[in-house]
């Protein structure tokens, strides 16, 4: 396929999608390093040692094919801003701790009073720390903010 048969709409296409793959790869390099140790998620595996070595041999495999067709196809790189990413990450987390505020969890049936004053304060607080986050990402975190 010559590249002037690709329009730029299908190379943006084509780019995001072999990037997406590469992201897929890589968190599934993660599963298999087993590296997490996450207090509310556990990850358990039942991989052999052969299956193990046998994907990552593919992904480094597949990570090969993905820079081969990048090079022919002059895909240029996706870049990201990681300051807008981590904002966007807190956007998120930030909505998802408010669905949890006592007060909301009304939508899965009735909410026990005593809930306000045992998980109110710890989620007030883990939405306070995503304020703070967020702070520092908008450039807003100075001294005067800390206290």
């Amino acid at each position: 396929m010559g590249l002037k048969t690709i329009t730029p709409s299908q190379r943006l296409a084509i780019s995001v999608s072999l990037g997406h793959l590469e992201a897929q790869l890589d968190a599934i390099e993660s599963l298999l390093s087993n590296e997490r140790d996450d207090l509310l998620r556990r990850y358990v595996s039942d991989l052999t040692t052969t299956e193990v070595s046998r994907l990552r041999s593919l992904l480094a495999e597949t990570r090969r094919a993905i820079a081969e067709a990048a090079l022919a196809l002059g895909l240029q790189p996706q870049v990201t801003d990681v300051r807008r990413a981590i904002a966007a990450r807190l956007g998120l987390v930030w909505e998802t701790l408010e669905d949890t505020q006592p007060f909301r969890l009304r939508r899965y049936g009735n909410v026990d009073p005593s809930l306000e004053a045992s998980l109110g304060p710890h989620i007030q607080h883990l939405i306070a720390q995503v304020h703070i986050m967020e702070s520092i990402i908008n450039g807003a975190d100075t001294e005067e903010n800390r206290t």
